[in-house]
């Protein structure tokens, strides 16, 4: 156990020496993952109580499955709060597994500098914080 504690302690320091060159969030269609101009870590979440929720924009896109660690959001339904520190898009996205709307996790990882990364300008305002996952389980 000590040993998941000293690996999680290593990961932070080597991340907060790094930064990424992009401006401002810039999803592209092949890459998973957004990165905005000087990307710094804002937090770490270690085995943080979180839900997965579904975002689409319109009927026709590609859904992203997103993480919510608001208490709200842990007890509702498919609806979530909208807001920039507690809801995370995860980069990497989702692994297959993980994709059920409503399921409970905990996760470990790092939050982001990278802010309004979630929504579409034609039917809402941006929202939510890129987090850099490290681990998610099931419980």
């Amino acid at each position: 156990m000590k040993m998941k504690y000293l690996f999680f302690a290593l990961l932070t320091a080597a991340s907060a020496f790094t930064s990424c060159n992009d401006s401002a969030p810039d999803p592209t269609p092949n890459e998973p993952c957004v990165t905005c101009e000087n990307e710094t870590i804002v937090d770490s979440l270690f085995e943080y109580e979180a839900v997965v929720k579904k975002h689409m924009h319109d009927p026709t896109s590609t859904p992203k499955y997103i993480l919510s660690i608001s208490q709200k959001d842990l007890t509702s339904g498919e609806s979530y709060t909208i807001a920039n520190d507690s809801l995370f898009l995860p980069c990497p996205a989702l692994s297959q597994e993980y994709q059920e709307i409503g399921l409970r996790v905990k996760i470990t990882g790092y939050t982001k500098s990278c802010t309004n990364v979630i929504g579409d300008a034609e039917t809402r305002p941006f929202y939510g914080r890129k987090l850099e996952l490290i681990e998610i389980k099931k419980y």
